[in-house]
């Protein structure tokens, strides 16, 4: 018997996606160093802290490989009730920080339930269209699919935390189209969407308006809402080609960047590391999101396609919109950049999200 738990630990090692394990701790590598150099005399806490959450998540990925993807859409349902009894838990007595309410403590440790949440919804989603074939859905279906968006989406939005909330929104219509719906109900849903964009925008609150305002002109509120944009810019771009050097960043040390070890830790490598660290970063993500893919293309089940495909577009999404935010080519949203950002509720999950991929690959 001893012999035989041997084999079955070894037989899962060999079935990891190995490259897509490298890869995770390439980016998370990176993001380390950046992280430190953000907390450089300042929080020197951070990199501890992270460093343990990496360690936490890679367990996790290991013990999400082990237990497979399968045993997680079985319980997708439960996942999905749990994630949304902990937004309205955070409503009530989540702590506030910064003006928004979305934190949980559990003795001396805080966690996010939206992030817990957006794993919880894909899982749900896959479960849900399991059911079903695309000629099949009724109206009703579509109906109980777009509420079974639209409750967490609602429940973020309040916390407030808009780049959160509307990530929801590929991941719908991703996992819609991996599903097989013809590209004309798709198109009818994003033109919905558009439709309701003037209802969301009188509803977001009054930082949030002017954030997405300043993206079209930053220097309209240079000392405002468009000050972390025009820093993010100014540190990127006196990166030049091969950066100032690490812990040599004059935006990051003399404390001109907000939220460096967040949002912003692009900004961190691109002034430090310069064009060519900043473009390994970018190809580090491309090949994460590519290997992704094509585990999950070569899986002839549909449910783990679906999962996969919001694993993809989760990440996708996420660091498209993040590296645009400290370019300045996006909006600031508050989305952190995958497996780099301080924090460690993204990390976790984002972990957890690959380790499912990587079960993928298991013979049964």
């Amino acid at each position: 018997m001893p012999h035989m738990k041997s084999v079955l630990r070894l037989q899962d090692i060999k079935e990891i996606d190995w490259p897509l394990l490298v890869l995770m701790l390439c980016i998370v590598g990176i993001g380390l160093a950046a992280l430190y150099s953000a907390s450089f005399g300042r929080l020197p806490e951070l990199p501890l802290r992270q460093c343990i959450w990496v360690l936490t998540g890679i367990f996790l990925f290991m013990l999400s490989h082990k237990i497979g993807y399968r045993r997680y859409i079985n319980a997708a349902y439960f996942l999905y009730a749990l994630g949304i009894l902990l937004l309205l838990i955070v409503l009530v007595t989540g702590s506030r920080k910064f003006g928004a309410q979305r934190w949980l403590y559990v003795g001396p440790l805080s966690f996010q339930p939206s992030e817990l949440m957006k794993l919880c919804y894909l899982l749900a989603l896959a479960r849900v269209f399991s059911h079903f074939e695309p000629r099949e859905l009724t109206a009703l279906d579509i109906g109980f699919v777009v509420c079974l968006t639209l409750l967490p989406m609602a429940l973020i939005l309040v916390e407030p935390d808009l780049g959160t909330s509307l990530i929801f929104l590929p991941l719908f219509l991703g996992i819609f189209y991996v599903w097989g719906v013809n590209l004309r109900f798709l198109s009818g849903c994003a033109l919905l969407g558009l439709a309701a964009a003037p209802v969301m925008w009188f509803n977001l609150k009054e930082y949030q308006r002017s954030r997405l305002l300043a993206f079209f002109d930053p220097n309209a509120d240079p000392l405002g809402a468009g000050y972390t944009m025009i820093q993010s810019k100014i540190a990127i771009g006196s990166g030049g080609l091969f950066g100032k050097g690490w812990l040599s960043g004059t935006q990051n040390i003399l404390n001109f960047l907000p939220e460096r070890h967040s949002d912003f830790i692009f900004s961190v490598i691109g002034e430090e590391f310069g064009f060519l660290g900043s473009l390994v970063t970018m190809t580090l993500f491309f090949l994460l999101t590519s290997r992704i893919l094509v585990t999950t293309l070569a899986k002839r089940d549909r449910e783990a396609r679906m999962v996969g495909a919001g694993v993809f577009l989760l990440f996708l999404v996420q660091s498209f919109i993040n590296l645009g935010m400290s370019m300045g080519i996006m909006p600031v949203v508050g989305l952190p950049l995958p497996l780099m950002s301080y924090g460690g509720s993204h990390l976790l999950v984002n972990m957890v999200c690959l380790g499912l991929v990587s079960s993928f690959r298991k013979t049964v």
